[in-house]
């Protein structure tokens, strides 16, 4: 050593401190690449001297060797969180979450007999509000229309003293509004307009069954009245019996149909389809069946405006019915029977699509959390009682009208699914 030059001596020390640091490394590969207790022994073919085949490295050797990038200039992929880099002492940090896909709405917990006090007084406020809007409205225009009426009724009175009593007018007033209570106007101009003839017979058949009922046309004899009971008594059945059948047929081809497609062509998340095309049946019902025939219902009848019109279709189609606005009183006598078959198949098309958009809006999984949210606890059930509860439940989802993207199961699939859940809890445990 004391024969070495300086620069010498110098070399000598780096080349010993690179011999240290390179064993301190491999020290360091070694004891990660050491198996752990109860752990898979040394890769396949490495005692061997020959490569191990692909997808057998060691676990280590994944942990400490990024994946390579799967195209020219791509950069690897990181390691796992918590394995250090190679090269590296300190581990790499943990990767943050990625965000899935949005889940049901999420609700604040509230205890669960507090829920339908919740609703009960929700709805409550509900009616109060309606009822101090209506009031606030409603009553200078009722004022209005007393005071002019009375005024008009003492004006009558003071011009006619000399030959028309005071007694007279009132028993005349009550027997004219008496037979306009029964669809029978007392006025020149509409008291040929008849209420019983066959289209007119649809018409008030149409609003009974539908149970909008305008009031405007009512059974006048006893017999009428008897058979009106009965006669509702089979068609409400009936119509729902029909509606629900036709819902069901519809559901699957203007609903559920177009949700998946948006779904598998398109890309968009079920619950995004769904919540569109949810808007759009809505807005499509809105526009073909109360602004075009409000339309309609403007241009052809007498006295209507384009906001009575409006009213009347929304009234009518909702099943309200309050029988202030009636078309084809006013109507020509040549096109009232046409007219009145016309609003009658109107009335039972705009009633099946609304309560078809109705049941898309009910199916979205936003009004699926909020019923569940106010929906009583299940009752867990019993071990021997669970076959029974299974096949309930199934019956309960074919009665519903099935998911967004699927369709209702028939009897026999819903006999099939419980036998064969049985049977797979009945056999021997795997």
């Amino acid at each position: 050593m004391g024969c070495l030059s300086r620069g010498s001596r110098r070399s000598l020390r780096t080349a010993e401190g690179v011999d240290s640091t390179a064993g301190s490394i491999l020290r360091s590969f070694a004891e990660a690449s050491r198996p752990a207790p109860g752990a898979a022994g040394p890769d396949p073919g490495r005692a061997a001297g020959r490569p191990a085949p692909e997808g057998l490295t060691s676990p280590a050797r994944q942990q400490q060797e990024p994946a390579a990038p799967a195209w020219p200039g791509a950069q690897p992929a990181p390691p796992a969180a918590g394995v250090a880099r190679p090269g590296s002492s300190s581990p790499a940090p943990a990767a943050a979450p990625v965000p899935g896909p949005a889940g049901p709405m999420e609700l604040p917990a509230v205890p669960q007999p507090w829920r339908y006090w919740l609703l009960l007084g929700a709805y409550g406020l509900f009616l109060l509000l309606g009822a101090a809007v209506f009031v606030g409205v409603e009553a200078p225009q009722e004022a209005g229309l007393r005071e002019a009426l009375r005024g008009a009724r003492a004006g009558f009175v003071r011009q006619h003293r000399g030959c028309l009593s005071e007694p007279g007018l009132e028993r005349l007033l009550e027997r004219v509004l008496d037979a306009d209570s029964y669809g029978v106007s007392a006025l020149g101009n509409v008291s040929d307009d008849e209420n019983w003839d066959f289209s007119s017979a649809l018409f008030f058949a149409a609003s009974v069954l539908t149970t909008t009922g305008y009031g405007h046309t009512v059974p006048l004899s006893d017999g009428g009245k008897v058979f009106c009971i009965f006669y509702t008594l089979l068609g409400l059945p009936a119509t729902l019996l029909l509606a629900t059948c036709l819902l069901q047929r519809l559901m699957g081809l203007l609903s559920r149909r177009p949700v998946q497609y948006l779904h598998t062509r398109w890309g968009i998340s079920p619950g995004h389809a769904a919540l569109g095309h949810a808007a759009t049946m809505g807005l499509s019902v809105l526009g073909l069946f109360i602004l075009l025939p409000a339309l309609c219902f403007w241009a052809l009848e007498n006295g209507w405006t384009f906001m009575e019109s409006v009213y009347f279709c929304f009234i009518s189609l909702s099943t309200i019915g309050l029988g202030d606005y009636v078309p084809g009183r006013g109507s020509p006598s040549s096109l009232r029977h046409f007219y009145k078959i016309s609003i009658t198949c109107y009335l039972l098309l705009g009633l099946l699509a609304m309560l078809l958009a109705l049941e898309t809006i009910y199916e979205l999984r936003e009004v699926h959390s909020l019923v569940r949210f106010f929906a009583p606890p299940r009752v867990p059930a019993s071990p021997s009682n669970e076959d029974d509860d299974r096949l309930e439940i199934l019956s309960r989802d074919q009665l519903g009208l099935a998911t967004v993207c699927g369709a209702p199961l028939s009897g026999s699939q819903v006999d099939n699914e419980a036998d064969g859940r049985a049977a797979s809890s009945d056999g021997p445990p795997g």
